[in-house]
Formats: C-alpha cells, structure tokens, sequence
C-alpha cells in the first residue's frame, strides 16, 4: 500500500460518479490511486450518506443506466480489495475525540468526524466540497481542498 494517502469526504466521493464542479479533480485522484500513487481513505460512515445521496440523485433523475449506487460499490470493493481504498473505522474514540471541533469550531459531528477520521488515517490531504468543513479543516492544520 502506497505511504500517502488522501481523505476524501461525502461531498468530494460524490463527485467522483455525479458530475458537477470538481469532478475532474476527484476522477484524477482516483486515477492516480489507482496506479498506485497514493491511496484513497474516507470512513465508514460515508459509504452509507454516499450511497443515500447517489440512491436519491437516481430517483429524481429516473435513471435507466446501471446503478450510480453499483458502480460506488463495485468500485469501492475492487479499490479496496487492492489495497488503494482504506476505510476508516468510527468508534466511540473517534466520536468523542471529534467533540473538540463540533465545539471549536461550531461544525456538525459528522464534519467533525471527518477531520478526526483523516488524521486517524494519516492521510496528507483532504478533499472537500464543504466550505464549513474546509475552513474547520485548515484551522486545524490540515492541507484541504475545497472543491467548490
């Protein structure tokens, strides 16, 4: 496994599959972790507001083609599967150690969880399309990137 890592959060995966500003970003952050130039981490809790948000993208949209929901697993097993995803764990740890921005910073638990999650990790960066999660995120000294 690669020795960097980067962080992404819900906002930054979903636009790996719904394309919007920022997804050129993101499709080259996959790309290059899949060669194998760093890894991609984010935590568990994403997967289950990634898959919520994708599942209510193709609802709205009526979508006919496969499954934006499939094609995040599919591809989040097989990155998995070959050491280039990372999947952070949430723990009580996790949550109370996420407290101090939630209070620091007033941010939502979940924002709070993903600055804990991307140090727990060691990654190098985060992504973001967060603005309140970004401006937390720098505060707190980590290299982020909003990705408006």
């Amino acid at each position: 496994m690669p020795e960097r890592s980067v962080y992404l959060d819900t906002s930054a995966i979903v636009k790996r599959y719904i394309p919007e500003e920022g997804s050129d970003a993101i499709d080259s952050v996959y790309n290059d972790a899949q060669i194998g130039e760093h890894n991609i981490c984010f935590s568990i809790l994403n997967i289950g507001e990634v898959t919520g948000v994708l599942g209510k993208y193709e609802r709205k949209n009526k979508l006919k083609e496969e499954s934006i929901v499939k094609s995040f697993a599919d591809e989040t097993a097989r990155m998995k599967n070959s050491g280039s995803v990372e999947i952070v764990s949430v723990d009580d740890e996790l949550v109370i150690n996420s407290l101090q921005y939630v209070v620091r910073h007033h941010i939502y638990i979940f924002d709070a969880l993903q600055i804990t999650s991307c140090r727990k990790s060691g990654s190098i960066r985060l992504f973001t399309g967060d603005e309140n999660l970004y401006k937390a995120s720098k505060k707190e000294g980590l290299d982020s990137v909003y990705l408006k």
